[in-house]
């Protein structure tokens, strides 16, 4: 079974730790996005690094793929994401998909998306201004290449993209009816003896964890970190 046994390792996501001042998720810098994702079965495919950018959506078409043999089940409706084998098998293989993600929750001003494709990261939303990097001559994301007369064309293409993929318009009304709905439930919850969702910790081990209503950074920048003696 060890060498005939798919084994995958990945996680949810990344956090930011202090980079440009921020601290968990909620954005699309490559801190808080770039997670593992190591695939190991020695009788499908032989060791080796893939360079091309793939997304955890891809994880449920690889594993289907995988539990057909490698062929392709009909479905009875299209899947999110692309069966890794491919890459698995050839960790060269062209890899023509982009990357897309976007956070659509916990109150953001607006839907942010992005999209990940030839080591270029463009991040949109309507209420801020554009962003993109070059991640192979800027892995750090220092430098914002959005609004470059060099970069236009590239830029026009992907915002063509992200309007093709997304109604972020539509999108902002749900969100708005949702959050009404939510808050609706958090009132009528509140009444009572109120039962939290989330974990609380109690006594000196709370401080080691957050689920408070303050933002993230106010949170991290205002606790104490104690002086070494």
């Amino acid at each position: 079974m060890a060498g005939n046994t798919v084994i995958l390792i990945t996680s949810d996501h990344g956090e930011m730790l202090g980079e440009r001042g921020m601290w968990f998720k909620r954005c699309f810098f490559e801190p808080a996005m770039r997670v593992p994702l190591i695939a190991h079965y020695p009788a499908g495919f032989e060791p080796g690094r893939v360079a091309a950018p793939v997304s955890l959506v891809d994880l449920l078409p690889t594993m289907v793929s995988l539990a057909s043999g490698g062929g392709a089940p009909d479905l009875c409706e299209d899947l999110d994401g692309h069966s890794l084998l491919p890459l698995m098998q050839h960790s060269d293989a062209a890899w023509p998909h982009p990357v897309c993600a976007e956070i659509l929750s916990e109150g953001v001003a607006a839907p942010a998306v992005m999209i990940l494709h030839e080591g270029m990261t463009y991040i949109h939303s309507p209420e801020h201004p554009p962003l993109l990097f070059d991640l192979t001559a800027d892995p750090q994301e220092l430098t914002n290449l959005a609004g470059r007369p060099e970069y236009a064309e590239l830029e026009q293409a992907l915002q063509q993209e992200v309007a093709g993929r997304w109604d972020l318009a539509a999108l902002e009304r749900d969100i708005r009816i949702d959050r009404r709905r939510r808050k609706l439930v958090q009132a009528a919850f509140a009444q009572g003896r109120y039962t939290p969702w989330d974990h609380e910790a109690g006594g000196a081990e709370q401080e080691q964890w957050f689920r408070g209503a303050t933002g993230y950074n106010d949170w991290a920048f205002d606790f104490p970190v104690p002086e070494e003696g």
